[in-house]
C-alpha cells in the first residue's frame, strides 16, 4: 500500500491536525506571513523555513532582498495568525 502513495501528496483537513502547545506552529501557518519589526518597519514576508538542529530559520523576502531570520523567542515579540503578521526585533548586526 505504501508504494503505491509513492510521489503523492498526502493531505488532512486542518480540524484534524492536532493543536499545538502555545507559541508553536505549523509551517503553513507561518509561510506567506507579514514580517514588522517592533518600530513598525515592514521587513517581508516568510517565504521559505530552514529546519537546523537548534531551531528554524526563516527566510523572509522583500522584493529582492533576503533576510535570513532565526526563530528564536527573543526574535519573535508576536505572532498574530488571523492577521497573518508577525512582530519581531531583530538581533544588532542581523541585517
Amino acid at each position: 500500500v505504501a508504494e503505491s502513495l509513492r510521489a503523492e501528496n498526502i493531505t488532512i483537513s486542518q480540524d484534524k491536525l492536532p493543536t499545538l502547545a502555545y507559541g508553536k506552529y505549523y509551517h503553513f501557518q507561518i509561510i506567506g506571513m507579514s514580517i514588522f519589526e517592533t518600530s513598525g518597519e515592514y521587513l517581508g514576508r516568510i517565504t521559505e523555513i530552514i529546519c537546523t538542529g537548534a531551531n528554524d530559520v526563516y527566510v523572509i523576502t522583500n522584493n529582492t532582498t533576503e533576510l535570513l531570520m532565526p526563530a528564536i523567542n527573543q526574535v519573535i515579540k508576536e505572532v498574530d495568525l488571523d492577521r497573518s503578521t508577525m512582530i519581531v526585533q531583530l538581533p544588532k548586526g542581523l541585517r
